[in-house]
Parts: structure tokens; C-alpha cells; sequence
């Protein structure tokens, strides 16, 4: 009998994988009807194009895993999955793109503009300021929830273990206490929020044994590993989050403060 022919790896009209990523965005984008995501979509692929991924594959994969991921966990606000497709342009591309760009030539939602603004680090980078930026906003940290959930994933062979270390010590101190559940956080975020907990929880343990950083307090001063220490010390030195109670008052809007998206 004849062999069957190969299927093909690739769609006929660019480089990417009938079944991917950027595919299965694609068609929710259309079945949707969303013009701000197709929008975002092609944006994105235009200005991280040539762009490498560490990890391996072109850099753009991983903004669409982002947007894929919030939708999977329940996310169907357009302007919030536009924002994740274009968390990075600012940062990665401001050599050849200013950020008035977004919504004067490209007909962008003014929220999209303003969470992108957001998840934009600055020049130089204050690590107590910018997280302190995104804590205002629960559609900014979901998107950077999913975003380092992403990282935390793929970042084994693409990380030394000193950058390792570092990070997983920032995924600590800074991304861990954006997941602790608050009064501004309802419907959608909400369950998004605590599906993005879990996963960071599940990835920094695997990179803390992939990169055997289990004594990295020992060898980093900068790596914020939890004391093992009687209850009465751990009480007193415990984070402002581990000991907060949970607020019951509603909150005035359910996405966070309305001047920072």
C-alpha cells in the first residue's frame, strides 16, 4: 500500500504550527469577534519579530502563552488579554517604538494602553517601585502572575543557576505576596488568581530542585528563603501578607483602582 504523506508542520502562509499557539488564539480571536485581540496579535508578532526566546523558539510564543493561559483560567475581558499579548513591547522594543504609538496609530483600548504602561519597567529599574505600581491593579498583576508562571516554567537550560537564584529569591519576596487573596478581586480574576498561586508555588519548588538551590540562603544574601525557626520568631518576622486577615467590605470596582487599571 502507498505511504501516507507527511502532514505539514507549518501553515502554508507563515512559520507557525497549524495546532500552536498562535493558531489557537487566532481562531478564539475570530469566533469572538474581537478586533482588539487580532489587533494586539498582529502587533505583538511585528514587534518581536527576530526576537529569540531563551528557552528556545521565537520570543513571541511566549507573550501568546501568557494570553493563552488567562484565557484557559477563565479570562474573557478583550482589553485584559490585548494587555498580555503586549506586556513586553514597551520594554523589549522601545528602540523602535514609543509607547503614544499604542493608542494613536493602532486604535488601541485606553485601559489596554494603561496596563501595558504598567507592566513597563523603568529605566532604572526599582524593583520596590515596580511592584509596588503593579499592586495597584488587579488586571496588571494577573497578567504578570501568568507572565512569571510562564518563566518559571520554561526557564530550565535557560537560566545559570546564580540567575536562577536571584530569581526565584525575587519570586519570593515580590510575586508571591501579589497572589494572597484581596478585597478587589472577584469573578474572573479572582479564580484566575488562585489557579496563578498554585502553579508559582508548584514551578519555583521544581526550580529550587532543578537548580539545587535548596541552601541558597547559605551561598546569596539576597535570597529570601523562609527562616526555620520556633513559631513565636516566625510569627514576629512573618510577612505583612501571612498575617493580614481577609477584608470582607466590596470593593468599588472589581479589576482594582480605577486611575491604575
Amino acid at each position: 500500500m502507498p505511504s501516507t504523506p507527511a502532514r505539514t508542520t507549518t501553515c502554508k502562509r507563515c512559520s507557525h504550527r497549524p495546532n500552536g499557539p498562535y493558531h489557537g488564539l487566532r481562531r478564539i480571536a475570530f469566533v469572538k469577534n474581537w478586533y482588539l485581540v487580532r489587533t494586539a496579535l498582529h502587533l505583538a508578532i511585528e514587534l518581536h519579530h527576530g526576537q529569540p526566546r531563551e528557552s528556545g523558539g521565537p520570543y513571541i510564543y511566549h507573550p501568546i502563552r501568557v494570553t493563552l493561559k488567562l484565557w484557559t483560567l477563565g479570562i474573557r475581558e478583550e482589553y485584559i488579554l490585548a494587555a498580555a499579548l503586549l506586556h513586553d513591547v514597551l520594554e523589549d522594543c522601545e528602540e523602535c517604538f514609543d509607547k503614544k504609538m499604542l493608542g494613536r496609530f493602532y486604535a488601541l483600548d485606553a485601559r489596554t494602553v494603561a496596563i501595558v504602561q504598567v507592566l513597563t519597567k523603568g529605566t532604572p529599574h526599582n524593583a520596590d517601585q515596580y511592584y509596588g505600581r503593579i499592586s495597584t491593579s488587579a488586571v496588571a498583576t494577573v497578567i504578570k502572575l501568568a507572565d512569571r508562571a510562564d518563566n518559571l516554567a520554561t526557564m530550565n537550560g535557560a537560566f545559570t543557576e546564580e540567575r536562577a537564584r536571584k530569581y526565584v529569591a525575587e519570586t519570593k519576596r515580590f510575586i508571591m505576596p501579589l497572589t494572597m487573596p484581596k478585597r478587589n478581586r472577584s469573578g474572573q480574576v479572582r479564580t484566575a488568581f488562585e489557579a496563578l498561586h498554585s502553579e508559582i508555588r508548584i514551578f519555583t519548588k521544581k526550580a529550587v530542585q532543578d537548580f539545587n538551590l535548596g541552601n541558597c540562603k547559605a551561598k546569596s544574601a539576597n535570597c529570601h528563603a523562609p527562616n526555620r525557626t520556633d513559631s513565636k520568631t516566625r510569627s514576629a518576622n512573618a510577612p505583612y501578607f501571612a498575617l493580614a486577615k481577609p477584608r470582607t467590605s466590596a470593593s468599588s470596582t472589581p479589576y482594582g483602582s480605577p486611575t491604575a487599571p
